[in-house]
């Protein structure tokens, strides 16, 4: 049997419920004050350094053109030194990469096989050939070119035009990044070089600044000379080879190539001056 209340007594009730209401909603409003006041005041600090942004406050970017050592271990160019390098100086990485890419047109002949005795004959991908293409699909504010391992059977004659003319183009490119060039190095060679016409060997990170210092247009422009700056040196080389390609570093060594390239762009200098040494040299 339902019970019926009188309606003095109904209308206390509705009027106590409505009260509760109305506390409860003050209440509310009140944590929601206090709450909003500490969040702003302790929010987490921005970090200490913030990544490189451009005029509109879009994050900076890198762009690394190579072969298969900025192609990354096993191609996974977010491993690769390029990658980690760019992600510790805070920009945004992109890699145009390829197993054969150079600064020299022509055509290579790939090593033997096992089920092979000669190699194929194959095109040689350029750098230059790359950098229109490169341009349509990344903004760069940072590029970095890697290539000329392949290189070094070519003339130093052949190797120095090509290359002027390569850095020529990703100037034109983009005119306003910063342009890095790293002279061709391997885990196994720090300091290759290439042969003149005569057969005289020259130290390609001298054709290489030689070929920039030519060039007016090209006088802001980053050589990273690796031998120079002992890249690798006093490492278990062994231990930084890839298992599945020995010629090129596993994750070990690019994390260590990583760490030196960032020193060399973050130091004033990245070539020391050997000015002295040599005349010290000629003197003897």
């Amino acid at each position: 049997m339902a019970h019926s209340f009188p309606d003095h007594l109904r209308r206390i009730r509705v009027r106590d419920v409505a009260l509760a209401v109305f506390a409860l909603v003050v209440v509310l409003a009140a944590v929601t004050v206090v709450l909003g006041s500490r969040g702003s005041s302790d929010a987490a600090p921005a970090p200490a350094s913030a990544p490189p942004t451009d005029a509109a406050g879009s994050q900076q970017s890198m762009l690394f053109f190579g072969d298969t050592y900025t192609a990354g271990p096993s191609q996974l160019p977010n491993r690769s030194y390029a990658c980690l390098a760019a992600t510790r100086l805070g920009y945004l990485c992109n890699v145009e990469s390829d197993v054969n890419l150079a600064y020299v047109a022509g055509t290579i002949t790939q090593p033997a096989t096992a089920t092979q005795g000669v190699g194929p004959t194959i095109d040689v991908p350029t750098v230059d050939s790359r950098i229109d293409r490169a341009q349509v699909l990344y903004r760069a504010d940072v590029v970095v070119l890697d290539a000329g391992r392949n290189d070094l059977s070519r003339s130093s004659t052949a190797l120095s035009a090509a290359f002027l003319t390569t850095v020529e183009h990703a100037r034109r490119a983009w005119p306003t990044a910063r342009l890095v060039v790293i002279a061709p190095w391997s885990i196994d060679n720090l300091e290759p070089n290439v042969a003149t016409a005569a057969g005289r060997p020259v130290p390609v990170d001298t054709l290489m600044q030689d070929a920039l210092d030519s060039s007016t247009a090209l006088a802001g422009v980053t050589l990273v000379d690796p031998g120079a700056l002992g890249w690798l040196r006093g490492q278990n080389i062994e231990q930084l080879r890839a298992a599945d390609n020995l010629l090129v570093p596993n994750e070990q060594g690019h994390a260590l190539v990583a760490d030196a390239l960032v020193s060399a762009l973050t130091q004033p200098a990245t070539r020391p001056d050997t000015t002295d040494t040599a005349d010290d040299e000629s003197d003897n």
